[in-house]
């Protein structure tokens, strides 16, 4: 890919440029087993129905750290960008299965040195991360608005009259209890994955505006381990198999692009890609419960809620996804990722909340029509993001033909290296006052007269 070169103009007022305050994705990944000195669950409300647990039920572990690993990974390796302090695993016992468990194959071991779990998956530790999130307590980050929120479980669960728990390591945790904990969660968004029995029960309890929720069962129904049709789901490690659940073998796969077995980007033939609908290279949370829902061979029926209608404009990678024009005027904060260009049509308004982050893959570009506003609050970040390197940066640029008003401490810059347009100014002759705004790898183009103040 040939890559145009640009001479950038660097405008910064010193002190101004740093961005406070931003924005952060957060996880909590939880997988617990019933104790053995509670009553034995029903078949029905254990995992797989009671089936190929010998011991221990492999996929706990596999499934769990597959998410940790898709989360984490660098954007490089499609990774879906959040840090490792803000994925908090709650497993087993506490500590992580290899450790317990030595003949686990490498695919399911972190680096040498680096621990995946950090609590137990206990009641008292569950209400310590949530209620931390809620209010800053022990140690936690107090989440914002602007903040996303994401949750995925596994394991047993029990369910009656539609409500169901989550069992945990030594208790369980009700539908409702964990609503009353997740529900004082401030978040942009929040986003649901659960995959143990019964899971659909607590649909109701979580579903909402801001909320996408979706569950691998109804409430009356057992999840169940993957069952290796029409293709190999489960994969053969030296001589040894390792399992996954159903839904979480299809969830991962759609938005990781590649399956547990690295190297296979296909299902039964089909490219994994196809779970793109829009072909953005960003799969939404819409878009991932499309593919499971459609290549689900167990007997078991997912369940979905979007009351908002959030889920094909959100992402594990980008809580927002902006890939349509914006036809009535629109407003988004937090974390943003402009997959294809995007026109601010004559007479709306796009407003970009104060310390949002705007990320920029696929040469994509934000035009505002004449006639259109483009509103930019203090401390916005724009970024050039090509982690692939598989782009032409160069051609991504906010280009203004109509108004636009930019608050302070604003900054342009680039992830990855890549020189792109930054700010083009086209068809305008006025001038324009920046205060403090930073361009890196880009800068500001047109007829337009730059002032810092």
């Amino acid at each position: 890919m040939n890559y145009y070169r640009f001479f950038f103009l660097l405008f910064m007022i010193l002190g101004l440029s740093n961005l406070a305050g931003a924005q952060e994705k957060y996880a909590v990944l939880i997988t617990g087993n019933y104790s053995k000195g509670l009553d034995p669950l029903p078949l029905n409300s254990q995992w797989n129905g009671g089936q190929g647990q010998g011991g221990y039920y492999d996929e706990f572990w596999n499934d769990i750290y597959l998410m940790w690993e898709m989360l984490t990974k660098p954007d490089s390796l499609g990774g879906k960008g959040f840090l490792k302090d803000n994925v908090y695993v709650l497993y087993g016992s506490g500590q992580d299965y290899y450790l317990l468990e030595p003949n686990v194959p490498m695919r399911y071991r972190p680096l040498p040195g680096e621990i995946v779990t950090d609590y137990p998956a206990r009641r008292s530790k569950v209400d310590m991360v949530l209620t931390g999130f809620a209010d800053g307590s022990n140690g936690f980050h107090e989440l914002t608005d602007d903040d996303f929120l994401f949750i995925w479980s596994h394991g047993h669960g029990v369910g009656s009259n539609g409500n169901s728990s989550l069992m945990l390591e030594e208790l369980f945790i009700s539908d409702i209890d964990f609503a009353n904990l997740v529900d004082s969660i401030k978040a942009v968004k929040k986003v649901y994955w659960m995959q143990q029995c019964h899971s659909g029960g607590f649909v109701e309890e979580l579903e909402g505006d801001i909320s996408f929720f979706h569950s691998a069962c109804l409430s009356d129904e057992k999840a169940l381990r993957a069952d290796n049709m029409p293709v190999m789901e489960n994969e053969p490690i030296n001589g040894d198999t390792c399992h996954h659940g159903e839904f979480n073998f299809h969830m991962y796969s759609s938005t990781n692009g590649e399956t547990p077995i690295k190297g296979i980007t296909t299902y039964n033939n089909e490219p994994l890609s196809n779970a793109d609908l829009n072909n953005d290279n960003c799969i939404s949370v819409y878009e991932a419960y499309n593919w499971e829902v459609n290549h689900e061979t167990r007997i078991e029926t997912p369940v979905m809620s979007d009351i908002g209608s959030i889920g094909s404009t959100t992402s594990l990678r980008f809580p927002t996804l902006m890939f349509e024009d914006i036809t009535s005027s629109d407003s988004h904060r937090g974390i943003i990722g402009v997959t294809k260009d995007v026109r601010v049509m004559p007479g709306q308004t796009l407003t970009l909340y104060d310390k949002a982050k705007v990320h920029f893959i696929n040469d994509a570009k934000i035009t505002v029509e004449a006639g259109a506003s483009l509103v930019i609050g203090d401390n916005v970040e724009f970024i050039m993001d090509d982690p692939h390197g598989t782009s032409d940066p160069s051609h991504s640029a906010i280009i203004v033909r109509g108004n636009i008003s930019i608050g302070s401490n604003v900054k342009f810059s680039s992830q990855n290296g890549h020189d792109w347009k930054g700010l083009n100014f086209d068809a305008m002759t006025t001038s324009y006052t920046l205060q403090g705004i930073e361009f890196d790898h880009c800068g500001i183009y047109g007829s337009v007269t730059v002032s810092n103040s």
